[in-house]
């Protein structure tokens, strides 16, 4: 799970706490509206949001390798809401690994399951089943790496 998010998490329930207090239990003289507004925001939708993130992203491993593809061994975690839901699944993990490692683990026919390898553009691995593509990339960050998979109809 992004640690962003869950740092973002415990700042919004420790701040919807203090907007309670001081919006309801202990209303101020001035400006009380703000602080009921901000729990109200903050509890109703803020937090909900992350929380739905959150669950997402601690399935999105599943998720991945419940296409027949493994997991590559250097992801560390699930990054923003690409966690593979829907049509046209997409995954995007931080992970700690060079390109051509990624490269060489997807290469491998014990780690693709019934997908067949089709081509390397230098851009995309991609891998095909049946009328599906599967596009694995690795993208070098500033601050981190990430390798992202995308499903699409071929």
């Amino acid at each position: 799970m992004d640690h962003t998010l869950i740092f973002l998490l415990i700042f919004s329930l420790a701040l919807a706490v203090v907007s309670y207090y001081f919006g309801i239990h202990r209303p101020l003289p001035v400006g009380a509206w703000r602080s009921q507004s901000a729990f109200v925001v903050l509890t109703f939708m803020l937090i909900p949001i992350l929380v739905y993130v959150l669950v997402d992203q601690s399935g999105a491993i599943g998720r991945l390798e419940g296409t027949g593809i493994r997991a590559h061994p250097g992801i560390k975690e699930s990054v923003g809401i690409a966690n593979g839901k829907g049509d046209n699944p997409t995954w995007v993990f931080e992970v700690q690994a060079s390109g051509a490692e990624i490269n060489e683990f997807y290469r491998a026919a014990e780690n693709i399951g019934d997908w067949s390898f089709q081509s390397d553009d230098g851009i995309y691995l991609r891998l095909r089943r049946n009328d599906r593509v599967m596009k694995i990339a690795f993208r070098d960050g500033h601050s981190s790496d990430t390798i992202i998979y995308i499903i699409e109809d071929a």
